[in-house]
């Protein structure tokens, strides 16, 4: 009997051996998201901090991929966001647009600090103060596909509809 506990208390740590060698290899090339590693999606969560005051915003994820084509013209914003709307190709996006991004144009986004503030509007004080470095981004043109990444919310600040967002924008691939 003692032979037999021997051998099924052999096999548990040789199970839990075989574990932990799987588990090394898996994740030795494995990088943790930082601003130096961004993960796969993109999503750089330390440009958040050059919002000023997060607190207009409702979460709906934090991290998103988005397909789709521009609808309205890009420009840049007072904040110094670069803002534009763009028609999703994703239907669990589309199916969350509100009337607000009715009045955008389609699905708002906003590359936050591409270019310096010139805004005295209470809500974008501190803007861009922190989280440099900010990644810039290439304009795209009306009717350009895109590949995008970032955190989705709902904008509730003033002057604002309650539109769903990319709101920063993590990443931008024109294709």
């Amino acid at each position: 009997m003692h032979e037999f506990v021997n051998f099924i208390v052999l096999i548990g740590l040789g199970a839990i051996l075989i574990f932990v060698v799987i588990s090394y290899f898996q994740n030795a090339n494995a990088q943790s998201p930082s601003k130096d590693h961004p993960t796969d999606a993109g999503c750089i969560d330390f440009i958040d901090q050059g919002i000023g005051h997060p607190e207009r915003f409702k979460l709906i994820s934090s991290c998103v991929v988005v397909t789709g084509t521009v609808m309205t013209l890009p420009h840049y914003a007072p904040d110094g966001d670069l803002v534009f709307a763009i028609k999703p190709n994703e239907q669990n996006i589309t199916s969350i647009l509100t009337s607000g991004n009715q009045k955008k144009g389609g699905l708002w986004i906003e590359g936050i600090c591409q270019t310096k503030p010139h805004t005295s509007a209470p809500w974008h004080q501190g803007d861009c103060l922190l989280g440099q470095p900010f990644p810039k981004f290439l304009v795209p043109t009306i009717g350009q596909h895109i590949n995008i990444s970032g955190k989705l919310v709902q904008d509730n600040g003033i002057d604002e509809y309650g539109q769903i967002e990319i709101h920063p924008m993590y990443s931008l691939k024109l294709r």
